[in-house]
């Protein structure tokens, strides 16, 4: 995502009640500001952190981390894999510090507590009282609303190259704004998570041109005004490039089909009519999305999405279209 907003989950028994009460502990220690920065143990976790980076795979993101830093413009400048490891094993203390202070605030922070608890009164009960005393820093920092400075910018073309020379995938990212749309973030999830799907079926077709694999994928980002559409090919970008934007631009001027947004159509209203497997994350990211992301109605139940599709007509859709420009 364009913000990282740190997260903190543990799961643990239900039965085990000190295992709950461990976890407040924690939560409150980090909410109050009262963690305490030893030096000997911040030495100690410089590799660990160096290493947990490298697990992310920093050079095949890299270019997907540079490209956010250009577009939101407060953002500071990511730097490359190669610098990471004297960051973070000759950043100072003073700095871990600062950062503690300006944002691991209670007003900047959110406790979710998901599980099929006997009396969730009790639980909530203990939150209360633990909770209640945390005071708030007399001079907080302020953030600097990205979110304006990205929605007021002219619209731009980036090019990143790849890191890593093996890598042998492109990706086109499209970032459409949010500052004008008219639908609820849970409708437009739903009717883009159609659309990628037409718009993927349409771009296998290019494999009989160039026997090249292309993937799109849709993400909404409602706390920050943005819709991504990802398009990935693997092979030589030059030879499909204006095959990609060829699709994309005839979706807005002509539409999609009746069929085929049928067909698409049916297949998420299946998906749709499915219990969820997991039970426990559906709900904490129900709860994540609504209360730290600020997307009211970005998971509501899903009978108000099946409706949503089953009334979604095509020409809605299609009109929907005309108004992006790729």
């Amino acid at each position: 995502m364009p913000f990282i907003t740190p997260l903190y989950q543990f799961i643990y028994p239900k039965d085990e009640n000190i295992a709950l009460d461990t976890i407040l502990d924690y939560s409150y220690e980090i909410a109050s500001g009262k963690v305490v920065f030893n030096e000997e143990q911040i030495n100690a976790e410089r590799k660990a952190v160096y290493q947990e980076y490298l697990l992310q795979r920093p050079i095949k993101y890299y270019s997907h981390r540079k490209i956010f830093s250009k577009l939101l413009s407060c953002d500071k400048d990511v730097p490359n894999p190669d610098e990471f490891e004297s960051l973070i094993m000759d950043s100072s203390t003073g700095a871990l510090k600062r950062f503690y202070r300006d944002w691991y605030r209670p007003d900047l922070m959110t406790l979710i507590v998901v599980g099929n608890f006997r009396d969730p009164k009790i639980v909530e009960r203990k939150i209360q009282k633990m909770f209640k005393d945390i005071s708030m820093p007399e001079h907080p920092r302020q953030k600097t609303n990205c979110i304006n400075q990205y929605l007021t910018k002219p619209s731009s073309f980036t090019v990143e190259n790849n890191y890593d020379e093996k890598l042998s995938d492109s990706q086109f990212k499209f970032y459409f704004r949010q500052n004008s749309d008219y639908l609820f973030d849970y409708q437009k999830l739903e009717l883009w998570t159609v659309l990628r799907k037409i718009i993927s079926n349409r771009l296998k077709t290019l494999r009989y041109n160039y026997n090249i694999d292309y993937s799109a994928n849709f993400e909404i980002y409602p706390s920050q005004s943005q819709n991504i559409l990802t398009i990935t090919n693997l092979g030589k970008s030059k030879q499909s490039i204006s095959e990609i934007f060829s699709i994309l631009s005839g979706i807005s001027a002509n539409g999609i089909t009746s069929s085929e947004f049928e067909n698409v159509k049916d297949l998420r209203l299946e998906q749709l009519n499915e219990p969820p497997r997991f039970p426990i994350d559906y709900w904490a990211d129900f709860y994540t999305e609504q209360i730290v992301y600020g997307a009211q109605d970005f998971e509501l139940k899903v009978n108000d999405k099946i409706l949503f599709l089953e009334n979604l007509e095509v020409s809605t859709v299609n009109s929907y279209l005309k108004n992006y420009t790729w």
